[in-house]
Order: structure tokens, then sequence, then C-alpha cells
């Protein structure tokens, strides 16, 4: 009997809408010999059968320590600074689509199928994670289609890596298939924002290391991606959903686990200090992000967070590359006595860095105008520059020095 058939079979009496089931369906015990439970709901579309998986979460529930309705709370002037893209700013936070796929191959490509396909939203006080299995080749495009239906209702769209892989697959294959172009939304790629707050303290930036260390989530018995596709090759040769059930669970951590880090970025880049929760490590990857995109009072005030959090945690460091991004910032507004402070600063916490010396040389002879202070860390910048430029610098700054002493100096009556 051919799988699609035996699924037929099991399917009599289902009617052709797709209602949320249970979320603890994914896990629903098999019957005896034929009659293994089928959790997806089978409907049909202009381009074919669909099996789709429906389960709910409580919008107000934690995924690790993160709520995930901190996503639905987000607005549009935070997504579009965290993910460095104007075109966010009016985005619905109550709209957003977060996807997710589960393909033949990591190496995409027209050739590679994403016999998987996701979308989490939010209804209401729910979240619901939605997922659409591509039984038979044949109906791709079905699939395909009733995941366009949940792109063109939202405002934008979430995804970890999507940019690169996630959507120019669907995009491909949609074409292929036949089908419209998958409607265009405002991208907010997680990857990307988590590498900018998180790159400095975690091992990778995996989603599932960033669900351990920074949602604090532990999966169970996760299937490793690297064999997602052979289990899908099982399932098709065996006509058994066993392999698959694994896979399916993983896929749905992954579309709840979207919705918490966007919810938890979100939250941590709008907190004020004394509610802040993150380290001094994603204090400052949050400050120099806003910085990036032009936020300096909020890139300021997170700075001021990793700067006080570093003190606590010992994290000279941080503290160090905090100040030197307040530093530019006060460069940036033209105030070189704020300029100088904070890589003064910075230079308490590395005495001996050349490259800071010669900042605060070139500051204080030409915004400044203090030669002795100027000759005081050119004398110590050694390395930082061409060593005859230096040479040139200690000079002149030597003879202004000087002059500057002599003109101070009372008149001998």
């Amino acid at each position: 009997m051919s799988l699609r058939n035996k699924l037929q079979r099991l399917s009599r009496g289902v009617v052709s809408a797709a209602p949320v089931r249970a979320e603890s369906a994914v896990d629903a015990p098999e019957a005896r010999g034929d009659e293994a439970a089928w959790p997806f709901e089978i409907a049909h579309n202009r381009w074919g059968r669909v099996d789709t998986l429906s389960t709910r979460h409580e919008a107000a529930a934690h995924y690790g320590r993160c709520r995930l309705a901190a996503a639905r709370e987000a607005d549009g002037d935070t997504l579009a600074a965290l993910c460095l893209d104007p075109a966010l700013g009016d985005v619905d936070p109550t709209r957003l689509v977060f996807i997710d796929t589960e393909t033949t191959g990591l190496s995409g490509g027209t050739g590679t199928l994403p016999f998987l396909l996701g979308a989490a939203f939010f209804e209401g006080d729910t979240l619901v994670v939605r997922q659409w299995l591509v039984v038979d080749p044949d109906d791709e495009a079905a699939a395909l289609g009733a995941m366009r239906e949940h792109l063109e209702a939202a405002s934008a769209v979430v995804s970890y890596n999507g940019k690169a892989f996630d959507l120019p697959l669907l995009r491909d294959r949609a074409t292929l298939a036949g089908l419209e172009g998958l409607p265009v939304r405002p991208h907010v790629d997680l990857l990307h924002v988590a590498r900018r707050v998180y790159g400095a303290r975690v091992a990778s930036v995996t989603l599932t290391e960033i669900e351990r260390e920074v949602l604090g989530h532990h999966r169970e018995d996760d299937v490793a991606g690297a064999d997602i596709p052979e289990r899908y090759r099982a399932f098709v040769k065996h006509r058994s959903l066993d392999p698959l059930r694994p896979v399916l669970k993983h896929h749905a951590d992954d579309l709840r686990a979207l919705a918490a880090l966007l919810g938890e970025l979100s939250a941590r880049y709008d907190a004020d200090a004394t509610e802040a929760r993150h380290d001094a490590h994603d204090a400052l990857g949050l400050a120099r992000t806003a910085f990036k995109a032009g936020r300096s009072e909020r890139a300021l005030r997170l700075i001021d967070h990793a700067v006080a959090q570093a003190a606590r945690e010992g994290y000279g460091t941080v503290a160090r590359e905090a100040h030197l991004v307040a530093a530019r910032i006060y460069q940036q507004r033209k105030d070189p006595a704020q300029t100088a402070h904070r890589l003064t600063l910075a230079l308490a916490l590395d005495p001996d860095n050349p490259s800071l010396h010669l900042q605060l040389s070139r500051l204080y002879e030409k915004a400044l105008r203090d030669p002795i202070l100027a000759l005081r860390h050119a004398e110590r910048a050694h390395g930082a520059e061409d060593p005859n430029t230096l040479l040139k610098r200690l000079q002149r700054l030597r003879r202004e020095a000087a002059r500057g002493i002599q003109l101070a100096l009372p008149f001998d009556r």
C-alpha cells in the first residue's frame, strides 16, 4: 500500500478544514499495526493535498526564562534598530510571522526539497505553531501555497538565517512549482542580530546554542540537524512517521525559540538599566547595535549599564570597549571634552595601550589645545603609528609645550 493511500485510509472522516490540535499531538502514541496515529489534519487547496499540524501555546508562557508574549510587545522602532533596517519601523508586531524549514539538504539550491515548512504567529493570547509536511513530492506546491497565505498576512517575517537560506529556497521552489511569487515582507533575520549582540560571549551563534546561553532553554533528546535529511528519507522508505517525530518536535521548538529570542532582544534593548537582566557582554552588544542604528542616547544608556555590569562581573575589557563606543559617539557629536573623558576612562583600564595614547594625543593637540597633555600621551604612543610620523609629532609638541610654558612664566620686571 502506498504511503498516500495508507494516510488517506487513516484520515477517513477528517474534514477539509485544519483545526488547531492540542500541543501534545506530536507525541500522541501510535496505535497497533497499520492504524498508527496520524497527527496531521488533511485538507486540499488548489495545488493539492496539505498535511497540517497546528499546536497552541499560551503567549504568557515561557520558553526557557523568556516570555513568548514579549515578541508581540516589541515596537517597530526597536525592530528597526536591532536589525539596522528602517523599513521595520512601521511593522505591527502582533502580525509577525516566524518561519522555519527542514530540508533534504543543507546546501540549498533548487534540488533541495523543503519537506517540512513552519510558521508561528500570534492569535490573541496564543502563539500558534503550524507545520506542513510534504508527504509526497507532488504535494510540495500545496504546502508552499498554504505557507504563502500566512506570509501574505504578515507585517514582517522573522527567521534565523532565513535571508540566506529559507526564503531564497522557498522562492525558488515556489517558482519551480508554478506558484505566484512569494510576497515580499520586511525581514527580521535574528541570526545577524544574535551575532552582533551575543557573539562575544557564546561559543557559536547556532539557534540551539543561543537557546542555552541566552534563553536558558535546554532541549532534551534533540535531533541533530545533520541527521534530519536521512530521517525524512527513512520516513518515505518505511512508510512510518517514527523517524520524523523528533524532527517535528525540533522544528516546533525552533519556531517557539524564534518568538522567545525576538522578545528577549526587544525587551533587553528597551529596558532601563535598573531593569536589565543581560550581562555586560550583551549590554555592550546592544549598545554597539544602537550606535550603528543611529540611536546614540539609547547606546549611551546601554553603555552605562555595560560598564556597571562589567565592574560587578570583573570584565575590564568589556568596560574599556564600552567607553570606546561612547568616545565615538561624542566624537560624532563634536564634543572633544567628553570624547577625551571616555578615552581616559578606557585608558585607565588599559594604561599601556599605545593606540589610546595616540588618540588622546591627537585630541589634546588639535581640539583641546593642550600641548603638554598631548606630549605626555605622544611619549607613550610608540608602535601606534609610523616611527617617523611619531618623531615629527613629538618634536612639534615639545616646541609647542615649551612655548606654552614660556608664555605662562611671569614677566621679569
